[in-house]
């Protein structure tokens, strides 16, 4: 929960503070459950937000737009093309907030089964699959779980190419992997 200003504001300066979170990451498949189902809340909550300044959906964009950490044009041609071809087959994949990053790190279990959501840095409105790909359970059918896990490649490849290159490469290596047959 986040802790309000004195004069009621939820951030100054940029600043934005929340209560400490009593908890531990998860680590069993029902302690992924509750994720999954906070993420589907969140989701469910925030599907007409607006989205956050300097953003776009992963389906609004091309080779010259830019994202969070994704400058498009710093992909060479080919991993460019591949990973908008990703990109252009989630348009029929809802949108809301999606916190960006909810890998076990950034998340915590209480005792009495809350779920906190750390570290928002990555938070903006995108396609769901996004959040939903890499968490310790799957929760999507077979088929949406693998256009999720492309997706999720995809978006890594394109997020960390300048500041993270062979992270970056490394998933899109796992991005051509999965592709599927012609």
């Amino acid at each position: 929960m986040p802790l309000f200003t004195d004069d009621g504001r939820l951030s100054a300066d940029g600043l934005a503070v929340q209560q400490w979170i009593d908890g531990s990451e998860p680590t069993s498949r029902a302690d992924w459950r509750l994720v999954a189902d906070e993420l589907e809340r969140l989701h469910a909550r925030f599907a007409n937000h607006r989205q956050r300044p300097g953003c776009r959906t992963v389906t609004e964009l091309n080779r010259l737009s830019r994202s969070v950490d994704a400058d498009m044009s710093a992909l060479p041609d080919h991993a460019a093309s591949g990973v908008l071809a990703v990109f252009a087959a989630m348009t029929d994949v809802a949108t809301s907030v999606v916190h960006g990053d909810p890998g076990a790190s950034n998340l915590r279990v209480t005792d009495d089964g809350r779920v906190g959501l750390l570290d928002w840095d990555e938070s903006r409105v995108d396609v769901v699959h996004l959040d939903l790909a890499n968490l310790g359970v799957q929760i999507l059918e077979d088929d949406e779980h693998h256009r999720a896990l492309r997706c999720a490649d995809a978006w890594e490849a394109a997020n960390a190419w300048t500041a993270e290159p062979s992270y970056a490469r490394q998933r899109l290596a796992r991005l051509r992997s999965t592709a599927p047959a012609p």
